[in-house]
């Protein structure tokens, strides 16, 4: 009778996909099968170049690059990090982490930092948002890769949004935004940075610049998609 009930309520009000906001399957989570099987991935990367690497190559020092998926407007990507970022679906972000860590080790089995940082939001924008969207990504990535995702860093300054600027005034827009909060948290260890999409990388680079600042051994970075 349990079962039925509950087979009734997903016919009248049924999760939705994140990708394309069909209505889910029984056996169907946070993506329909069409999306999840079209889901444009990206060259993740370990022994060869990506996409990611590419835009640090001479700029700072790090450790691997992980990027899983390939990031266009009005796609099915857009609409998953839309709905993780803005429509408050924080099992979208674990679910998509997740996923993210199974590629990761399938490339490199023996992958393991020894913390895991999400890109840090300012305070009044984590308070008005109710969380941050690269910690969640980080702690499904976490459940993996068998690491604790924890928020080491903090922004310090609320600079304005990223999406109407040019890549010029990105790279000015996030100097020196990011402090670690405890250096004996990152001090000689090896730091895996994750955000949810990369654009020029200007953000990511400001935060990896700061864990290296404060004593971290090695960074290496993932991004759950990249905009190509």
């Amino acid at each position: 009778m349990k079962n039925l009930f509950y087979s009734f309520f997903e016919l009248v009000y049924p999760d939705l996909c994140s990708g394309c906001n069909n209505g889910l399957l029984v056996n169907e989570k946070v993506l329909c099968a069409f999306c999840l099987v079209n889901l444009p991935k990206a060259d993740i990367g370990l022994l060869t170049s990506n996409d990611l690497e590419k835009r640090f190559y001479g700029k700072v020092s790090f450790g691997h690059a992980f990027v899983y998926l390939r990031f266009q407007k009005k796609s099915i990507v857009q609409n998953i990090l839309f709905d993780i970022k803005y429509g408050g679906n924080k099992g979208a972000g674990r679910y998509l982490g997740e996923k993210f860590g199974m590629e990761i080790l399938k490339k490199s089995p023996s992958f393991k930092p020894d913390l895991i940082a999400p890109i840090p939001l300012h305070l009044k924008r984590f308070k008005s948002r109710g969380y941050n969207q690269s910690f969640v990504i980080g702690e499904g990535l976490g459940k993996i890769l068998g690491v604790t995702c924890k928020e080491v860093v903090e922004r310090v300054v609320s600079n304005t949004t990223q999406t109407k600027i040019n890549r010029i005034l990105r790279w000015k827009n996030v100097d020196g935004i990011f402090q670690v909060r405890d250096d004996s948290e990152v001090s000689g260890k090896h730091i895996l940075l994750i955000d949810d999409v990369v654009t020029t990388g200007s953000t990511m680079e400001a935060c990896l610049v700061a864990l290296l600042d404060a004593g971290a051994s090695k960074v290496s970075i993932a991004s759950l998609a990249i905009a190509t």
